[in-house]
C-alpha cells in the first residue's frame, strides 16, 4: 500500500509540473517577436543609459570623497620610538 500511495504521490507532481511546463510554452509562443517588452529588451539602449548613469554616481562619489590626514599617524622620520628596557 506505501508503495501504491507513493506512485500515486509522484504521478499528481509529475503532471502538476508538466502541466506549468506546457503552459509556459504555449505562453511564449504567443507573445510572438513583435512584442515591445523583446523590442526593448533586444535593443542596447538601456544597457548604454545605464552605463551612463553608473559612471555619473561613480563621478559624484568621487567629488564628495575626501581624505582626512591623522598627524598623530603620519610618519616623522625626525623622532625615535621609544623602546622598553629589558630587566
Amino acid at each position: 500500500m506505501a508503495i501504491e500511495y507513493m506512485l500515486i504521490l509522484q504521478a499528481r507532481t509529475g503532471f502538476f509540473t508538466l502541466g506549468v511546463m506546457v503552459s509556459n510554452l504555449r505562453a511564449r509562443r504567443l507573445q510572438g517577436p513583435r512584442d515591445p517588452y523583446h523590442t526593448y529588451i533586444a535593443t542596447d539602449a538601456w544597457r548604454q543609459k545605464d552605463r551612463e548613469h553608473f559612471q555619473a554616481k561613480v563621478i559624484e562619489s568621487h567629488k564628495l570623497c575626501c581624505v582626512l590626514e591623522n598627524q598623530l599617524a603620519v610618519e616623522q622620520p625626525g623622532t625615535k620610538i621609544p623602546e622598553e628596557k629589558s630587566p
